[in-house]
């Protein structure tokens, strides 16, 4: 598992470097207006694949359980019903700019595709593909964008649009090739009752991830409601700075969801489970505190003079930050045990907060009450599925304290990072 982290965590950081490289480049190229436009376009994305979700959401736990041609077949079936309907959808809510409905709903499907194929290659404990794939899309996002901002001068949010159909096809068409090989054991026992128990869970992980994703992102509207979307570029900026602390969480998460899947021992997973909260809330809070007292002309400086205060808004947003990385484990145990459903109503419990105090600050405090108001919805989360964590592995309070064996995880992912390959011991 360790090696699988450490692939993991490696692939996302360069990955992070190059989004980095992006958003530096979209700040300057388009300003906050275009970074606002962006912000809702991804965000369409986001909530399309969240609606295929109930289905493709459980197949990383279903993969070792079930064929993989009828979980491919299923999936792709509930993706292209889903995929008309969300296009009615926006053609009625302007949930993007109507000039891009039809090229937000072509990229969300193409999206959605290669989400499928990763999680079957994940629920195979493919760890280096997925994270390979992940790597190809976003070099595919970079070069196009360079040549239409700097070789045609298309600096515009509809040159950013182009670029994703490089992205997504690249990671759709790589990502199918090496799951085509788990295809070929085909199986004609009826679809209904395999489409049911996939159903049944899968329904569970898209209400919880649709509920946490409008925890997420439900402030863009606020924001954009109340403030207009050249505020909301300027925020979509510190959140996508801020969120590069999850980098470590959702790696862990990433790998710890696939291993607890395929797990049998209970005891071993709630160890491991216990050890990884607490390594992450220590990196976490390391990194979240250097990023809140990086001086603001210094993102003034990298990001352009729209993006001033950049600091003080990610400084509201480390706590919440810290907490939901701590989450994103206890999520990954949960979804690992088949119980999805303590997810969602976690995610409920920060979704509430985020409806009630996000409409109280963000017209009084603009950003910052933006910020405080995010941070205040994870730590909610963050407390409610602890507690259900707690009486469901039984984990008491001397659990929380750092051991022997937490130093002993960390030391071993350390001298990982540092060793080479062929030293990496695997000690789960």
């Amino acid at each position: 598992m360790i090696k699988n982290i450490l692939n993991t965590i490696s692939i996302r950081v360069f990955n992070a470097f190059i989004t980095l490289i992006i958003v530096i480049i979209n700040s300057n190229a388009i300003g906050a207006e275009g970074m606002g436009t962006i912000s809702l376009i991804i965000l369409a994305i986001s909530i399309f694949v969240l609606l295929t979700g109930f289905i493709s959401g459980a197949l990383i736990y279903f993969v070792p359980r079930e064929n993989i041609f009828q979980l491919f077949v299923i999936s792709y079936t509930w993706t292209f019903i889903m995929f008309i309907l969300f296009f009615v959808l926006m053609c009625f809510v302007p949930i993007v700019p109507e000039k891009y409905i039809l090229h937000v709903s072509i990229l969300s499907f193409v999206f959605a595709g290669s989400n499928i194929h990763e999680k079957i290659l994940t629920g195979k404990e493919k760890i280096s593909t997925v994270n390979m794939i992940a790597l190809i899309r976003l070099f595919f996002l970079l070069i196009p964008l360079l040549i239409l901002y700097f070789f045609y001068s298309e600096k515009s949010a509809s040159s950013y649009v182009y670029a994703l159909f490089f992205s997504y096809l690249s990671g759709f068409i790589f990502s199918f090739f090496f799951v085509l090989k788990y295809l070929k054991e085909k199986n004609k026992s009826a679809l209904f009752p395999v489409f049911k128990r996939v159903f049944k869970l899968g329904a569970y992980t898209a209400l919880g991830n649709m509920v946490q994703k409008l925890n997420y992102r439900l402030s863009y509207y606020f924001i954009e409601y109340f403030l207009g979307i050249n505020v909301l570029g300027q925020f979509s900026v510190a959140i996508q700075v801020s969120e590069s602390t999850l980098i470590i969480g959702r790696s862990v998460a990433f790998v710890h969801y696939s291993k607890i899947s395929n797990l049998k021992d209970r005891l071993t997973g709630i160890k491991i489970t216990q050890s990884l909260i607490k390594m992450i809330i220590v990196i976490a809070g390391i990194i979240i505190t250097v990023l809140s007292f990086i001086p603001s002309d210094i993102y003034t400086a990298v990001f352009s003079k729209d993006f001033s205060g950049s600091n003080l808004i990610i400084l509201s947003l480390s706590v919440g930050i810290i907490f939901l990385s701590a989450t994103m484990i206890i999520s990954s145990y949960f979804a690992g045990t088949g119980k999805h459903y303590y997810n969602m109503k976690s995610s409920f419990a920060g979704f509430l907060v985020t409806l009630v105090l996000g409409l109280i600050l963000i017209p009084k405090f603009t950003l910052i009450g933006a910020g405080i108001t995010a941070s205040l919805s994870y730590l909610c989360s963050f407390l409610y599925q602890f507690i259900l964590f707690k009486k469901e592995s039984e984990t008491s309070l001397n659990d929380l304290f750092i051991k022997k064996e937490d130093v002993r995880l960390f030391k071993s992912v350390l001298f990982s990072i540092f060793s080479k390959p062929h030293k990496h011991n695997n000690p789960a």
